[in-house]
């Protein structure tokens, strides 16, 4: 696997068969889980726990939470925008990002 659009069609398909896309939630509510995410992230740094560690086996830290959080971001667009290519738009802004100014413009 080494492409995004493989990593959300994999994710898809197994948060489908998981039920999950057949609660119908609304875009804003994947982003409100997305923001979920990001929050126990935060938790994780706050506990000052190590950035990966397993509990029960179950993968835990706050390098597991950015993950989460990106498998949320790829399962959401591959659910609302299956006609996009998020590999493309990835590479489109990663040479947009490079290209601007140091802090775009901001002062030190």
């Amino acid at each position: 696997m080494s492409s995004l659009n493989e990593y959300a069609e994999l994710i898809w398909k197994i948060t489908d068969e998981n039920g999950f896309h057949s609660i119908g939630r609304s875009q804003v509510e994947d982003i409100a889980l997305m923001h979920a995410e990001l929050s126990e992230a935060v938790e994780e740094i706050r506990a000052d726990n190590i950035p990966h560690y397993t509990l029960n086996g179950k993968p835990e830290g706050v390098a597991v939470e950015l993950i989460d959080c990106i498998i949320r971001i790829l399962d959401s667009l591959r659910q609302h925008y299956s006609e996009l290519d998020i590999d493309e738009i990835m590479n489109e802004k990663i040479e947009y990002n490079a290209g601007r100014p140091i802090l775009h413009g901001k002062r030190l």
